[in-house]
């Protein structure tokens, strides 16, 4: 049958959506409107556009599908960058919608042009070390493969809910398939609402907790000048906690542990603040600043180095002698930090040297303590080893020589050398006896 105009399609469409046109008339009008942009809009049940209004949708169309390309590729680099930092697990939102924006550009092409993208822009990104960390093989190819199946899930959302929510005047078959599509794209929607909720929590629970954690606040520290300073997710523990803060006292932060509905399910106030782990951890990190100012500039410093208070608490036993009980402490106290050094400061040091001999360990224990002494920064006890330095594959000669808990008193010239033989021989021993007991 030769091509009909348009007129004539236009007459024949009733017919057709009716059931009435013969087959013949049926075939003219379906090849018709595949090239007819205002037919094939009369034929979906749509009111077809005039000419310049046709011409106009199409300029709308190309402009709303440059705006998608372009917000395709701000997330697809923004989501990349996020992979070795904190934020990582926001890419289950992000990755998704990555893949929606590509089906707005692509169709169903997306399912396979947006996984490709995907990786050129990965790779690119890790070369570039625009996530921070550069990704090695192994871990690029695995999260990539992780993004695009999240994006393949958006893909298929947008293109589900397309075909669902397309208008037009459908056979009773072809509505089943778009209730059905619009069903399994809600359920993908859930599925991916849930997910991220499990990752990053979500901002009604934010909310909630806030209010609950102010509401807490007023009930059980009405006179203190204690406030909300941010509500925070662990995807760790699956809950909320609120960071509990007072303008007043640096020492009296604490945490509580709340579930998605804001209830307040553990007060680490006990612990935090009348246990004074805050003032551990306060006095701890200012004697480790110490330390590392002296420690870092020792060209002998290996991999390991740095120096810390023994407090009693976190494993310290309460009747270790040197070590400083916990409930001495002082809430916000300026504390000598040099002077809790000296009395229960242990460094932590492991040292390379092409000789590992208890004569060359000796020399660099006295070094490292006129430079600690020098630098401000006295310890009660250092855990010392001397090993070979690394070769080009990272690899190292065995052979070591180690110290553990050895004393500042016990760093002088006269005997050291002997000194660390024996404090080396009887480590070794123990550990010997600590392998036959596995």
């Amino acid at each position: 049958m030769n091509e009909i105009t348009c007129g004539l399609c236009r007459d024949l469409i009733p017919l057709v959506l009716d059931g009435i046109a013969s087959e013949e008339s049926r075939e003219a009008v379906v090849r018709h409107v595949e090239t007819c942009p205002a037919c094939r809009a009369l034929y979906a049940g749509e009111v077809p556009p005039a000419a310049d209004d046709e011409a106009a949708f199409r300029k709308l169309r190309k402009k709303v599908r440059m705006l998608f390309a372009m917000l395709l590729m701000f997330g697809m680099v923004f989501g990349l960058s996020l992979t070795a930092g904190s934020h990582i697990f926001y890419n289950s939102l992000i990755m998704p919608a990555v893949g929606a924006l590509g089906y707005g550009v692509f169709r169903w092409r997306a399912a396979y042009l947006v996984p490709a993208l995907l990786l050129v822009t990965h790779t690119a990104t890790n070369l570039l070390g625009l996530g921070g960390e550069v990704l090695d093989g192994y871990s690029l190819v695995l999260w990539t493969a992780i993004y695009c199946l999240l994006a393949l899930v958006g893909v298929l959302i947008a293109g589900l809910l397309h075909f669902a929510l397309r208008r037009g005047t459908e056979m009773k078959r072809k509505r089943a398939l778009k209730i059905a599509a619009l069903l399994l794209a809600l359920a993908l929607l859930a599925g991916v609402g849930w997910f991220a909720n499990e990752l990053v929590g979500n901002p009604v629970s934010h909310f909630l907790c806030r209010r609950s954690a102010e509401a807490y606040l007023a009930e059980h520290y009405p006179d203190t000048d204690f406030c909300v300073e941010r509500v925070d997710y662990s995807f760790k523990m699956t809950c909320y906690y609120a960071r509990i803060v007072s303008p007043s006292s640096a020492d009296s932060a604490f945490t509580l542990d709340q579930s998605w509905t804001g209830a307040v399910v553990n007060d680490r106030y006990d612990s935090q603040v009348a246990g004074r782990e805050n003032t551990a951890r306060r006095l701890n990190e200012e004697y480790r600043a110490l330390t590392d100012r002296v420690l870092d500039a020792l060209p002998w410093v290996d991999t390991i180095a740095f120096g810390d208070l023994v407090i009693t608490g976190s494993g310290v036993p309460a009747d270790d002698a040197w070590a400083i009980p916990r409930e001495e402490l002082e809430l916000d106290k300026v504390y000598d930090i040099p002077a809790l050094g000296a009395r229960a400061g242990r460094v932590v040091v492991c040292a390379a040297s092409d000789d590992v001999s208890p004569e060359r360990a000796s020399e660099l224990l006295l070094e490292l303590k006129a430079a600690m002494l020098e630098g401000g920064a006295p310890f009660y006890c250092v855990n010392f080893t001397l090993e070979y330095p690394r070769a080009e594959d990272w690899s190292r000669p065995e052979g070591s020589v180690a110290v553990d808990d050895f004393l500042w008193d016990d760093i002088r010239e006269d005997g050291l050398v002997e000194r660390v033989r024996e404090a080396d021989a009887a480590l070794k021993a123990y550990y010997a006896e600590e392998d036959t007991k596995k």
